[in-house]
C-alpha cells in the first residue's frame, strides 16, 4: 500500500502536469489566433502603405517616406512568412519548441511595432498638421487592430502597444520633433493608449479563462462515462462558463465599443479639416477600414449572443415588400458596378415576425448573392402560401456543390474565398442566418447547381388581415453638409468619448457643453440655466444614476424629454428597458448620420 506522503506527492505532481498542459493549450491557442490574424491583416497593411506613399510623396521628405515604407513592408512580409512557417508546426511541436516559436513571434511583433510607430518620425515630422493627424489616426487604428487581433497574449500585446503609442506620445510632446510640443494631443493619445492596454488586459484574462473552462469541461465530459459522481460538478462548470460568457459579452459590448465610438466621431470631425483630394481619399480608406473592423466585431459579438440565448425576438406586423426593397437598394451600386440585374418580384404583403432579424437575414443572403455572382442576375421573389410567405433569393453564380451545402452555414466557412480576403468578410453571415432560423423557425433551405446558380429560401408567417404594419421612415442625411444651431449638452464619464462627440458637434455649428455626472447636469438646471435643445447621455455613467434614470428624472422634475441615450451596453434586459423608455436610442459606435437624425434642426443654416 502506498504511504500518505507518496499519495500526496503523486497528487501534487499530477496537478503540476495539468497546469503545464493548460499553459501549453493556452499558448498554442493564442499563437493560432495571432498567426491567423497576421496573415489576414498583411494585405491591408500593404494597401495602406501604398496609399500613404502615393498621397504623401509630395508633401513630406520622399527619402524618409520610402525608408519608412520599406521598413514596415519588410517587417510585415517577414512576419507573414514566419507565421506561415509556424502555422503547420505549432500543433505538433514540443513544449520547448513552442516556447522558442513564441520568442520568434515576440521579436517579429516588436519589429512591427517599431515600424508602425516610426511613422511619426520618418513621415509625420516632415509634414504639416494634417499629415501628422493622418499618421496619428493610422497609429491609433493599428493599436485598436492589435487590441482585437493580438491581446490574447498579454505580455507581447502590452510591449508592442507601448512601443507604438509611446513613439506617438513622445512625438506630440515634442521629443526629437521639428515642431513645438502639442501637449493636448499627446495627453489624449496617451489616454487612448492606456485605455487600449486596459481593454487588452481584460481580453487576455477572458481568453485564458475561456480556454481554462473549455479544457476543464472536456476533461469532465471524458470522465462522465466512468464516474457518474462528476455530473453535478460538470453542471456547475457549465453554469460558470455561461456566466463568464455573459460577463464577457457585457464587457465587450460596452468597453470595446467605446474606442470604436470615439474613433468614428474623430473620423467624422477630421473630414471637415481635410482639404486636398488625396487626403480625402486616404481618409475614406481609413473610414472603410474602421467600418470593416466594426462589422467584424459586431458579427463576432452577435454570434456569441445567439449562442448564449441573449437574443429575444420582437414580433410585430411589417410590410415585407418594403423591407426587401430597402435591403436591395443598399446593394444596387455594387450590382450595377458588376453589370448584374438586381430584381424584386413582390406585391404588397404583411408578415408577422421580427423585422430587424428578418432584415439581417435578407441582408446576408442578398449580399452574398451579389458578392459571389459575376454575371447574370440576382432576384428576390415573394410568393404567398397558405398562411405563409415564401421568400427566395435566386442568383446565377457559380453554385455550391451538394456535399458543401450544409457547411456554408457553419462559422468561418467561405467556399469562394480560400484566400480569406478582408473585403469578403469573415464567414459569419450564414452562421447568423442559421441562428435566426432557429430562433424564428424560418425553415431556411438552399438548393444549388454548380455552374447554374443557387436559391436560398425561407418562410414567414402571414400577418392577420386586420394587422397594421408600423411605418418605416428613412431619412436621407449628409454628415458633411449638415449644420445646426442647437444647444447640446453631453453627459458622459469617458473623456475620450466626450472629446470626440464634442468635436463632431462643434463642426456642425452646435453650442456644446459637457458634463461628467448627472449631478452636474441637475445642478446646472436647478440653478436656473436655460435648458438645451438636446442632452446626449451615455447609459453607463459610473454613478448612482444611469443615463435612463437621469433622463426620467429630468422629465419628471423639469418636463425635459429631449434626451438621447447613446450606449454600448447591449445586455438584452437593459436594452429592452432603453428601447421601451420612449427616449431616442443610439447603439455605439454611433455613426454621424445617426446623430443627425436625432438632433436635426429645421432652422439650421443651409
Amino acid at each position: 500500500m502506498r504511504s500518505a506522503n507518496e499519495t500526496m506527492t503523486a497528487a501534487v505532481a499530477g496537478s503540476g502536469d495539468r497546469q503545464r498542459s493548460l499553459e501549453d493549450i493556452i499558448m498554442r491557442a493564442s499563437m493560432r489566433v495571432r498567426i491567423a490574424q497576421s496573415s489576414k491583416t498583411a494585405p491591408v497593411v500593404v494597401l495602406t502603405v501604398a496609399a500613404l506613399v502615393f498621397v504623401l510623396r509630395s508633401r513630406v521628405e520622399a527619402a524618409q517616406l520610402y525608408w519608412w515604407a520599406c521598413f514596415i513592408l519588410a517587417s510585415t512580409i517577414a512576419r507573414t512568412i514566419l507565421c506561415r512557417w509556424l502555422r503547420d508546426r505549432i500543433d505538433s511541436c514540443s513544449s520547448a519548441d513552442l516556447i522558442r516559436y513564441e520568442h520568434y513571434l515576440f521579436v517579429s511583433a516588436i519589429t512591427n511595432a517599431f515600424a508602425a510607430g516610426s511613422v511619426f518620425y520618418l513621415v509625420g515630422r516632415n509634414g504639416d498638421l494634417s499629415v501628422r493627424l493622418v499618421v496619428t489616426l493610422m497609429s491609433a487604428l493599428w493599436g485598436i487592430g492589435t487590441l482585437v487581433n493580438a491581446s490574447s497574449h498579454l505580455m507581447s500585446f502590452v510591449v508592442v502597444s507601448s512601443i507604438n503609442f509611446g513613439l506617438g506620445v513622445a512625438f506630440w510632446f515634442g521629443l526629437f520633433a521639428n515642431d513645438a510640443p502639442h501637449a493636448e494631443v499627446a495627453i489624449g493619445f496617451l489616454a487612448v493608449a492606456l485605455l487600449v492596454i486596459g481593454f487588452g488586459r481584460e481580453n487576455s484574462r477572458q481568453f485564458r479563462e475561456s480556454l481554462r473552462i473549455r479544457t476543464e469541461n472536456v476533461a469532465l465530459l471524458e470522465s462522465l462515462a466512468a464516474e457518474k459522481k462528476l455530473v453535478e460538478q460538470a453542471l456547475q462548470e457549465a453554469r460558470f462558463a455561461s456566466e463568464s460568457k455573459s460577463r464577457f459579452l457585457a464587457a465587450a459590448s460596452h468597453d470595446l465599443r467605446q474606442p470604436l465610438h470615439a474613433l468614428t466621431m474623430f473620423l467624422g470631425t477630421l473630414s471637415f479639416h481635410v482639404t486636398s483630394d488625396d487626403a480625402r481619399r486616404l481618409l475614406r480608406r481609413i473610414k472603410d477600414t474602421a467600418v470593416v473592423l466594426e462589422e467584424q466585431f459586431n458579427s463576432l459579438l452577435d454570434l456569441s449572443k445567439f449562442d448564449a440565448g441573449a437574443v429575444v425576438a420582437q414580433l410585430a406586423p411589417f410590410r415585407v415588400d418594403r423591407l426587401i426593397e430597402r435591403v436591395v437598394d443598399a446593394f444596387r451600386p455594387e450590382a450595377e458596378a458588376k453589370h448584374l440585374q438586381l430584381e424584386v418580384i413582390a406585391g404588397p404583403i404583411v408578415a408577422e415576425s421580427d423585422s430587424i432579424l428578418i432584415e439581417r437575414v435578407l441582408h446576408n443572403l442578398v449580399g452574398n448573392a451579389v458578392k459571389y455572382t459575376t454575371a447574370g442576375s440576382v432576384t428576390v421573389q415573394v410568393s404567398p402560401r397558405a398562411g405563409e410567405i415564401l421568400i427566395e433569393v435566386r442568383d446565377t453564380g457559380r453554385g455550391i456543390p451538394e456535399e458543401e451545402q450544409k457547411r456554408v452555414f457553419e462559422e468561418y466557412v467561405q467556399l469562394a474565398n480560400p484566400a480569406r480576403q478582408r473585403r469578403h468578410g469573415v464567414g459569419l453571415g450564414l452562421a447568423i442566418v442559421r441562428r435566426i432560423d432557429t430562433l424564428l423557425g424560418l425553415r431556411v433551405s438552399v438548393s444549388s447547381t454548380v455552374g447554374v446558380g443557387s436559391v436560398f429560401a425561407f418562410y414567414l408567417p402571414l400577418a392577420a388581415p386586420q394587422a397594421t404594419p408600423a411605418p418605416v421612415e428613412v431619412l436621407s442625411v449628409d454628415a458633411s453638409s449638415f449644420r445646426t444651431s442647437s444647444s447640446i449638452w453631453i453627459l458622459d464619464d469617458d473623456q475620450d468619448v466626450v472629446e470626440a462627440l464634442q468635436e463632431q458637434l462643434v463642426v456642425w455649428g452646435a453650442k456644446v457643453q459637457a458634463f461628467a455626472t448627472p449631478a452636474a447636469v441637475l445642478e446646472r438646471l436647478r440653478s436656473g440655466a436655460d435648458p438645451p435643445h438636446w442632452i446626449l447621455t451615455d447609459d453607463m455613467l459610473g454613478s448612482d444614476l444611469a443615463g435612463l434614470e437621469t433622463a426620467q428624472l429630468l422629465a419628471d422634475e423639469f418636463g425635459f424629454v429631449k434626451v438621447c441615450l447613446i450606449t454600448g451596453n447591449t445586455e438584452p434586459k437593459r436594452l429592452a428597458q432603453l428601447r421601451d423608455s420612449g427616449f431616442p436610442l443610439i447603439i455605439k459606435p454611433a455613426q454621424p448620420e445617426a446623430l443627425i437624425r436625432v438632433i436635426r434642426d429645421p432652422l439650421a443654416a443651409a
